[in-house]
This record gives structure tokens, C-alpha cells and sequence, in this order.
């Protein structure tokens, strides 16, 4: 059986600024300096524990699923 490597991010997330928060995410993955396979990150981790979540909502075409999709690559 072969192992898998995984990174859990803990993070202070900017309340509902998904676009702050994806920048800092995007910093926090690539100083990632030991090997990894699978990134964990925070539940809500694009807008924190909002109470305006249909507000803030995005749809799977939106910018945090293409943020997403871009840094698995």
C-alpha cells in the first residue's frame, strides 16, 4: 500500500473576501516546502463563516472553482 502526503492549511481567513482569501491561500500552498500530494483547506475557506452565504455564493463556473482547478494543476 503506498502512502499518501497530506497538507492541512489552518489559516486566519478575511471575512467575506474570497478574493484576499484565495491570494493568501495561494501563498500559504506554494511555500509548501515539504513534498505533498493532497491540500487540505478550511471549511469556508473563501468567505469564513459568513451569514451571507447566498450573497456570497458562487456557482462551480465561478472564480474560487477556476482559483481551485488552476492551483491543482
Amino acid at each position: 500500500m503506498s502512502e499518501l502526503i497530506v497538507t492541512g492549511i489552518q489559516a486566519n481567513l478575511v471575512w467575506e473576501n474570497p478574493e484576499a482569501n484565495r491570494r493568501m491561500l495561494e501563498s500559504t500552498i506554494a511555500a509548501i516546502s515539504d513534498p505533498t500530494q493532497l491540500v487540505v483547506l478550511p471549511e469556508m475557506f473563501s468567505t469564513g463563516f459568513t451569514m451571507r452565504a447566498i450573497e456570497l455564493a458562487e456557482t462551480m463556473d465561478g472564480p474560487t472553482v477556476h482559483w481551485m482547478c488552476a492551483m491543482a494543476k
